[in-house]
């Protein structure tokens, strides 16, 4: 069984300070072991620094989850991070500095740092795959059923 983990976000959807929101989901097997739902502590100046930003906060908890998990002899591998933002996995899997992102500041290069050290790998997912938008975005009956059994709630009723 491997961690793995989903993050999105929302941008500016909170409308009287414009922060954006950010949204992880770690899964061991079918297990939720962790998940978070965080406003954005700056406001961001585009959907890639937002997804940036997220993808960071995303790598500094799977830092610690894997930590965990491997000191409890429970995990050896590479952990997954799936996103929806093509251009986002480009950016942090370019190991080319570009002009353009240098207003993203230095603490959200901590994910390319993690790729670079082979700790973590950015996998693209479709949003009709996409877990985390079990916390970003209100969904269908059925999509929203297959999102909760995926995160191993049961519907006991």
């Amino acid at each position: 069984m491997d961690l793995v983990g989903f993050v999105d976000f929302n941008w500016t959807r909170e409308l009287d300070k414009r922060k954006s929101t950010t949204n992880m989901l770690f899964k061991v097997g079918c297990s939720l072991i962790s998940w978070s739902n965080k406003l954005q502590p700056t406001i961001a100046l585009s959907t890639i620094e937002v997804e940036y930003h997220s993808l960071a906060n995303a790598a500094k908890e799977i830092t610690s989850l894997k930590a965990l998990l491997i000191k409890l002899h429970y995990l050896k591998r590479l952990t997954k991070l799936f996103c929806g933002n093509m251009s986002n996995i480009k950016l942090v899997s370019n190991r080319v500095h570009h002009v353009r992102t240098t207003h993203i500041e230095l603490q959200h290069h901590y994910i390319k740092e993690r790729l670079e050290l082979d700790e973590i790998k950015v996998e693209y997912t479709p949003t009709n795959q996409q877990e985390a938008d079990l916390l970003t975005k209100p969904l269908g009956g059925i999509k929203f059923q297959t999102f909760r059994t995926n995160i191993g709630i049961k519907d006991y009723s």
